[in-house]
């Protein structure tokens, strides 16, 4: 197996699982991070949070879209950049935003399960180093 099919196998099992939980909350799990972005950085910009996720504008104005129209988010017009617009979390998502904190904790204990402390820690430590390694690609 090679690392990048075990990262691609763990993506698709992470979806899997996850998206069975969160149907319940009319979620999708690539939602999940905008959630918690825009909870942590009330009024954060598209284009913040297009850098935070490492996507396209583009890609998160369309799942803007669709967290505006299940009532997750709403938006307002910058009045200092009027070509940009501030996200904020509604209050139904407010408390969706607990449970999800409880789901994504879930998840992580069931994916940590059998593994020690220490290969917890040399796992983050790995990890930091690959996302570091394709950060300096991504910016060449």
């Amino acid at each position: 197996d090679s690392v990048m099919s075990l990262f691609s196998r763990i993506q698709r099992l992470k979806f899997f699982i996850l998206r069975k939980e969160l149907d319940t909350f009319g979620i999708h799990p690539a939602q999940v991070p905008l959630f918690f972005i825009i909870h942590n950085t009330p009024g954060i910009s598209q284009k913040g949070i297009a850098k935070a996720l490492a996507v396209s504008p583009a890609t998160v104005a369309i799942m803007l879209r669709k967290m505006e129209k299940n009532g997750f988010v709403k938006k307002d017009i910058n009045l200092t950049d009027r070509r940009e617009y501030r996200v904020f979390l509604t209050e139904k998502s407010v408390e969706i935003i607990k449970k999800l904190g409880g789901v994504m904790e879930k998840f992580e204990n069931v994916s940590m399960g059998n593994l020690s402390e220490d290969e917890i820690d040399m796992l983050k430590t790995v990890l930091k180093k690959i996302i570091k390694n394709l950060e300096e690609h991504r910016d060449a």
